[in-house]
């Protein structure tokens, strides 16, 4: 697993007039395997304490209590690991800030009574899903290898509790022997849901009526700059348009690599190395007819990067040919034998 330390920034904008501004930095370590992610929020916009604007500085106060943040991200779907442990952090210290805020007592007790209730009932997910940057970084395992395609999806980013039905047109351009950049368009899917009967449903829940003009229509569009030799993403650019009513909101996110592309390059090249030293014991035991841990050695065949996987195929071809290893047992009492061994680890490497 590597660390991976990124800048984040994100700009809204309503009616083309900026009304906010965040900069970040972010550490993360990512567990490809577990498909898990560890975030460290790193704060550059450390808010100073007004009266008039409590509730904005107080909530950026208690937003430090959610590092570390450990994700798990699965068919799509957000789950925060340990709410517990954040949950047990405000609850210890709800007393302390009470005493440090004595005059905005019943301000504070509101926001952290919304914050628990916001980690109970998971809308610091669905937040996430409809706000941040994370599942387009998540994303990347999915599309790095989809080249030019139109894929029918869903966003939960227009309106919040709603997945509009849309497609995504993707194109993939070449930038050097190491990266590519993927670059793609977020549109609503008109054959799902045509706008008018979208409008209609809104109009509808929000009591507007049917003579006062409704425009809706918006976009997704960006980019991802992807490392595919060292498997990173190096920039992820995304900018959201939304024409809702009589209203136009823009937001720009970004997000960049900050870690030394040299170290990375170095650790993959020394985990590779571990890799295989590893693996070749376990190809000791295949050639001594022992039985080998079936999930373990999936694990570590699916941990090399993929600048490395023909490479490592190759010298596990070589190996087994030379040895004439034509069987497999696991601990699960299966034994794969003839080509099928081969196909073995072909499957999991791949």
């Amino acid at each position: 697993m590597m660390t991976e330390l990124y800048k984040y920034k994100i700009t809204s904008y309503i009616d083309s007039k900026k009304y906010e501004e965040k900069n970040e930095k972010i550490q993360l370590l990512r567990n490809k395997r577990e498909n898990t992610i560890k975030i460290d929020f790193i704060f550059c916009n450390d808010a100073s304490f007004s009266s008039s604007d409590f509730k904005v500085y107080f909530y950026e106060e208690i937003k430090k209590l959610f590092t570390p943040l450990e994700i798990e991200y699965s068919n799509g779907t957000f789950s925060v690991i340990n709410k517990e442990e954040i949950y047990k952090k405000l609850d210890d210290l709800t007393f302390e800030y009470l005493k440090k805020y004595p005059t905005k007592v019943k301000e504070v007790n509101l926001i952290l009574a919304r914050t628990k209730e916001g980690l109970k009932y998971e809308n610091m997910e669905q937040e996430m899903e409809e706000e941040s940057i994370l599942p387009y970084l998540f994303k990347i395992d999915e599309i790095k290898n989809i080249g030019n395609a139109t894929v029918e999806t869903q966003t939960p980013e227009i309106y919040s509790g709603w997945n509009i039905p849309t497609v995504v047109t993707y194109i993939t351009e070449k930038l050097d022997d190491l990266r590519i950049k993927i670059n793609f368009k977020e549109l609503l899917n008109e054959k799902k849901s045509h706008p008018n009967k979208i409008k209609g449903g809104f109009r509808e829940i929000l009591k507007i009526p049917v003579n006062e003009r409704f425009d809706f229509d918006f976009s997704i569009k960006g980019y991802y700059i992807y490392n595919k030799s060292l498997d990173i993403v190096e920039k992820i650019k995304v900018d959201k348009e939304v024409h809702f009513y009589n209203v136009t909101t823009r937001t720009e996110r970004i997000l960049e690599l900050l870690s030394d592309i040299d170290d990375f390059e170095k650790e993959t090249e020394e985990e590779n190395k571990k890799g295989f030293e590893k693996l070749f014991v376990y190809l000791e035991d295949l050639k001594k007819e022992h039985k080998v841990n079936r999930a373990e050695i999936e694990e570590l065949l699916k941990s090399f990067s993929d600048s490395e996987k023909n490479e490592i195929l190759e010298q596990i071809r070589k190996y087994l040919q030379e040895n004439n290893i034509q069987r497999i047992k696991f601990d699960t009492g299966a034994i794969w034998t003839g080509e099928d061994v081969y196909g073995f680890f072909e499957e999991n490497v791949k």
